[in-house]
């Protein structure tokens, strides 16, 4: 089960089984 967690800038990270992926919000790509 992955776990996703957000910052006030609009920066997400998801960590599933050990490895953890970084990206931005759709508002932030706006």
């Amino acid at each position: 089960m992955a776990t996703t967690y957000f910052t006030s800038d609009h920066e997400w990270l998801r960590v599933e089984g050990g490895i953890a992926t970084v990206g931005i919000t759709d508002y932030a790509q706006e």
